[in-house]
Formats: C-alpha cells, sequence, structure tokens
C-alpha cells in the first residue's frame, strides 16, 4: 500500500494520540470525519495500523525500567530465550539486535533488589541459551513523534510523552490493582 500525505498525517495524529477524535483529526486536517474514518480502517485493514496501545508511565507507579542486553549461544536459543521471557510479567519488551548483542529486553522493577531477584533467576534458567550480559538502568525514556510522516516543521514539535526521571508513588486502591 502506497500512503499518500493524508494518511502520513492520520498516522502522525494517531501516534501522538490515538484517543483523538475524528472530528478533531479532521479539523486540523481540514477534512471529514468520514473520510478520517475511511482511511484509518484501511490502514489498519492494510497492515500499516496493527493495533493501540496505551502509553504507561510505570515510573509512576514505582517502577524503574531496567534494559538487559545478551548474546546467543546458538541457532535454537532465540525461541528459547523469547518463549522464557515473555511468560515473564515483568518483561515488557523484546527485541533482536545486530552487533555485538543479539537480544535486548526490558523489565519493569520495583526496586535494585526486586530487579536483582528477577534477573538473576532469568540468568540462571537461560544460561545455556545467552551469554555477555549487560544491563542499563532508564533514568528518562522519551518517545519522539514520527516526523518522518510529516513533512511541516511546526506539526513535527508535537510535544510527546515520557517517563522516568524522579520516582513517583500513587496510591492504588483495591479495585485498580485487580485490574
Amino acid at each position: 500500500m502506497e500512503l499518500d500525505a493524508l494518511d502520513k498525517k492520520i498516522l502522525f495524529h494517531l501516534d501522538h494520540d490515538g484517543r483523538e477524535s475524528l472530528k478533531r483529526m479532521a479539523k486540523a486536517l481540514r477534512t471529514s470525519a468520514e473520510h478520517i474514518r475511511y482511511r484509518i480502517q484501511r490502514l489498519e485493514k492494510n497492515g500499516i495500523i496493527k493495533r493501540y496501545m496505551a502509553f504507561v508511565n510505570f515510573s509512576e507507579l514505582g517502577f524503574v525500567g531496567h534494559g538487559v542486553f545478551c548474546s546467543l549461544r546458538g541457532k535454537d536459543s532465540r525461541a528459547k530465550l523469547v518463549e522464557t521471557l515473555e511468560k515473564n510479567d515483568r518483561v515488557y519488551w523484546i527485541s533482536d539486535f545486530g552487533g555485538k548483542y543479539d537480544l535486548a529486553f526490558a523489565i519493569a522493577a520495583k526496586d535494585t533488589y526486586e530487579f536483582y531477584k528477577i534477573f538473576n533467576g532469568l540468568k540462571e534458567a537461560l544460561s545455556t541459551h545467552a551469554s555477555a550480559w549487560e544491563v542499563a538502568i532508564r533514568i528518562r525514556l522519551t518517545q519522539y513523534p514520527r516526523s518522518y510522516l510529516v513533512a511541516d516543521e511546526k506539526k513535527r514539535t508535537k510535544e510527546m510523552p515520557f517517563f522516568g526521571v524522579a520516582l513517583g508513588h500513587q496510591k492504588i486502591d483495591k479495585l485498580h490493582l485487580r485490574l
């Protein structure tokens, strides 16, 4: 599917705020809400838009992100590594890499000791599949706009979300904990 300027502008708007109303987007893009709806459905049908996600600032919930990088030991190691990581509820991101490391993943932990327990458990379980472990603590993570989608310099400067820096703690009631 070839994207035209309007498709790219729609993607840019959705990337910044996936909950933006069709009416508001249509006004900003100078077209009708029905036209925007049609274009979004076409982008979904053609696999350009796969899903919609919330950008959760988990540092506000008392978590710190830790990036882990490793090298694979063999051809079959990736599948076993990913299978194990996907089962861990604290792993929130997995990516293949090229270069010094083959795979990276991220762990959300409440503190250093909790990270240590999670990481060492994974490292022990996966020692036959991975080596050369490196860890990075995420202090601040900023989600930048996909500026390649729009040519207009003014539209590129939309404020994007970030999380990290100082940890904040939110009181969570029992209902929200169960969710």
